[in-house]
């Protein structure tokens, strides 16, 4: 066993071996143990919702990804404004307005077509991260996974006193997806 011994809040616990890094922990050698971590570093409030979609996946991608007309399909979505254009991009931004909400600026950070795309929302002292994920369950079958997270100084509080609305409008997106999709 080799270990480097690394002083308490350190990132990294320095081994690939797994019972090492179990041990460091167990000594409060490593950041993950360490009582002195830093208080920014905690477990932040994250949502999802998964719905199984009797379609093929090119057919469901093709209204997922079509951002700017989310209102035609679900509730959840009242306007949605392309700020560098329409299509689904890399870096890409859109103003989005929610019922009970105001309205948020999303960038896309994540896109891997027809599988799945992020997008972030930055406001003073929080990130809030959507995900969106299609996995091939079969022939004509697929599920959705929406997902939800907030970080951030105000990303606990915050993602706490949201929780009900979050947890409501990605269960309405994914079934108002599936309606869609389904039923054309």
């Amino acid at each position: 066993m080799l270990i480097n011994r690394l002083p308490i809040g350190t990132d990294n616990c320095q081994t690939s071996d797994e019972q090492d890094q179990e041990i460091l922990r167990n000594q409060n050698l490593c950041a993950s143990a360490s009582p002195w971590r830093n208080p920014l570093d905690t477990t932040m409030p994250q949502y999802s919702t998964s719905i199984t979609i009797h379609a093929n996946q090119e057919a469901i991608w093709k209204v997922l990804s079509d951002v700017v007309n989310w209102n035609e399909w679900t509730p959840t979505v009242t306007r949605l404004e392309a700020l560098d254009g329409p299509e689904l991009k890399f870096k890409n931004r859109y103003k989005v307005y929610q019922p009970k909400l105001q309205p948020a600026v999303w960038s896309v950070t994540v896109l891997e077509p027809p599988s799945s795309f992020t997008w972030e929302s930055k406001m003073p002292g929080m990130v809030m991260i959507a995900g969106h994920t299609l996995q091939s369950k079969g022939t004509n079958q697929n599920e959705l996974t929406l997902s939800f997270s907030f970080h951030g100084l105000l990303g606990e509080i915050v993602g706490r006193l949201y929780r009900n609305t979050v947890e409501s409008y990605i269960a309405t997106e994914a079934r108002s997806l599936k309606k869609r999709v389904e039923n054309h």
